[in-house]
């Protein structure tokens, strides 16, 4: 990757506009966090204006609002013994969450639920979660709306 002209001018948008290294490395492609800190350096770029970066962590808050509603939707309705949250992202330039409610009986736990396998499924635990997955939608819908997070 080579830094064009019309590159270094995304850039020098992006990070004035309050973007992180690793969102700017997103956007440009073939070109890494690393590399966006280095020529952001030699470039002699310093600090951003602080309205931009204050508007960049309101998707964020709502993220982690939403996160947390659907958590706290699950606890309700679920009853788990643990939640696991966990983003990923890694392999592409987005963020996706994983909330994932754990139960003494699932077949993995308490290891993580892409490791091998613990036990055999209980089959009647999963009808019985099935189940509540009517209500577990309503209560994520009122968890959200509580939030504010739904049109």
């Amino acid at each position: 990757m080579s830094w064009t002209d019309e590159r270094v001018e995304l850039l020098k948008r992006l990070w004035s506009e309050g973007l992180s290294a690793s969102q700017i490395a997103g956007r440009l492609g073939s070109v890494t966090r690393n590399a966006v800190i280095g020529k952001v350096h030699r470039l002699g770029l310093s600090g951003r204006a602080t309205t931009s970066r204050m508007k960049t962590h309101r998707p964020r808050t709502r993220m982690a609002n939403a996160v947390w509603a659907v958590e706290a939707a699950q606890r309700e309705v679920m009853q788990p013994e643990k939640v696991n949250l966990a983003t990923l992202g890694n392999m592409t330039p987005h963020v996706h969450w994983h909330v994932i409610p754990r139960f003494l009986d699932d077949r993995h736990f308490p290891s993580p639920v892409w490791a091998e396998p613990r036990r055999s499924a209980d089959v009647a635990s999963l009808a019985a979660r099935r189940a509540l997955l009517p209500q577990l939608r309503e209560a994520v819908r009122r968890q959200l709306d509580a939030a504010g997070l739904t049109a």
